[in-house]
């Protein structure tokens, strides 16, 4: 007689074996059919991984039968060389920092505009609406938080948890109406003071700012894009030229494009400093002698020659001291006076008499860069009772100080194209060690690696040491 299947089994020796048919009425229940659908769809996700890896092996698998020592032998790409692996680290170094500089750059210019939006928006009175329109949102959005998080702490689950942070908005917005002349000038002042008489007035005010960061910004980005192939570049020859002649070809383009950066980083140059910094295009022949003068006869005038890029280049590195001075004279002003705008509330031009004028005046080393009598020029009588607007001014006169820092600013475009025809050196370089593929779609295998899930191998191995360090 069969042993009824619903019997719990007692004797542990009657308990069906490996081979036995277990009966599935334990199965039967919800929570062991969850357990049985759960463990299902386990062994599918890892069926999915399985196959995944598996691919990548089978991927890394005919890259590195394409660098074996028969395929450089006819051409192939070649296997990675020993002197290119610090070249490789540095290049990754290099893109670390990069990648760093970029994400700080960006959120300046973000805290820039956002700065700029706020003050300018506060600065309005109650005439303007743009007043109104910034103070609603920043002050029920305030508002809002404080609630949100009150109720969350103090009334969690209670019918008010959801009602308190919608009337802390309103009463946000009710107050942002009611106060929309609070703080204007206050505002006006702190904007003020940034745009005439603060540091930001050497590069343009905030606006100036932004638009050096959103140049620096594209620099960058054109050199980490250099740096990982995905450069604007035209490969529809490389995708028809046979493996072995894909090194030469891109060495061509990337040398080419290397020289064309430098060429135009001179350029740009060349152009700021007989431009910008007004150093004299021309001077006296490198070894004229002067004819001894001749009684009765007109002196000659002496030939005049370009000057060199050596001239050039340190009448920029003369006037770029003289800029950097004036900047760290109107940061030790920017110090005397933001305890007076932001905390004491005082006009920013309104504070700054002769006499502490003068005093700081002579705190600087002014007569290391400009003549003693343009320097002396500058002192005030001491019967002066005008108060100074707390702004540098340049001894001789002829310069406005207002955005004197531009000029050294926009040496960042120049240092950007060397940076770009590094980058373009470096990959040069690496393609010859074999640490990159030069393959056209190589740029793109980590963009679908981030949309199927695949590693897409994008270079070659540099090294595989005990620790199996991959670069």
């Amino acid at each position: 007689m069969a042993d009824d299947p619903k019997k719990p089994i007692d004797d542990p020796e009657q308990a069906p074996g490996e081979d036995d048919e277990v009966q599935p009425t334990l199965a039967e229940s919800p929570a062991a059919r969850a357990k049985l659908l759960q463990l299902q769809q386990d062994a599918s996700a890892a069926d999915e991984t399985s196959r995944r890896e598996a691919l990548a092996r089978e991927e890394a698998g005919r890259i590195a039968a394409a660098v074996t020592p028969a395929a450089a032998a006819v051409g192939g790409q070649p296997l990675p060389k020993a002197w290119g692996t610090p070249i490789a680290r540095f290049d990754a170094l290099l893109t670390a920092f990069e990648e760093r500089l970029l994400l700080a750059v960006l959120l300046v210019e973000i805290g820039a505009l956002v700065i700029w939006v706020v003050l300018r928006g506060f600065s309005l009175g109650e005439a303007d609406p743009r007043n109104l329109i910034l103070r609603i949102p920043i002050l029920a959005g305030l508002f809002a938080a404080i609630g949100s998080f009150v109720a969350g702490r103090f009334l969690k689950g209670s019918p008010a948890e959801k009602s308190v942070p919608l009337g802390a908005a309103v009463l946000g917005a009710v107050l942002a109406y009611v106060t929309r002349n609070a703080g204007v000038f206050y505002v006006q002042n702190i904007l003020n003071w940034l745009q005439n008489a603060s540091s930001l007035m050497l590069v343009g005010g905030l606006r100036g700012l932004v638009t050096r960061l959103t140049l620096w910004l594209a620099l960058l980005g054109a050199s980490l894009a250099t740096s990982k192939g995905k450069h604007i570049n035209i490969d529809v020859v490389m995708r028809f030229l046979p493996i072995s002649y894909r090194v030469p070809v891109a060495l061509v383009g990337w040398l080419t494009a290397a020289v064309m950066c430098v060429t135009g980083a001179w350029g740009f140059v060349d152009q700021l400093a007989l431009g910008e910094f007004r150093v004299e295009r021309t001077d006296v022949c490198p070894g004229y002698v002067a004819p001894a003068p001749k009684e009765g006869e007109p002196t000659p005038n002496a030939p005049q020659c370009e000057v060199g890029a050596g001239v050039k280049l340190a009448g920029v590195q003369k006037e770029t001291g003289r800029d950097l001075f004036l900047l760290g004279r109107q940061i030790s002003l920017d110090l005397k006076s933001i305890p007076r705008v932001f905390f004491s509330a005082t006009a920013y031009d309104k504070w700054f008499s002769p006499s502490d004028w003068n005093a700081w005046w002579n705190e600087g080393n002014w007569n290391a860069h400009y003549a003693a009598d343009d320097v002396k020029a500058q002192i005030l009588p001491p019967e002066s009772t005008e108060m100074r607007i707390p702004a540098i001014t340049i001894p001789g006169g002829d310069e406005n100080p207002s955005g004197v820092l531009i000029r050294d600013l926009n040496l960042v475009l120049p240092l950007g194209l060397l940076m770009i025809a590094l980058r373009f050196v470096i990959r040069s370089l690496l393609a010859v060690s074999g640490h990159i593929v030069v393959d056209p779609d190589a740029a793109h295998a980590e963009d679908d690696e981030m949309a199927h899930g695949v590693p897409q191998p994008q270079t070659a191995p540099v090294a595989v040491t005990d620790s199996k360090e991959v670069l």
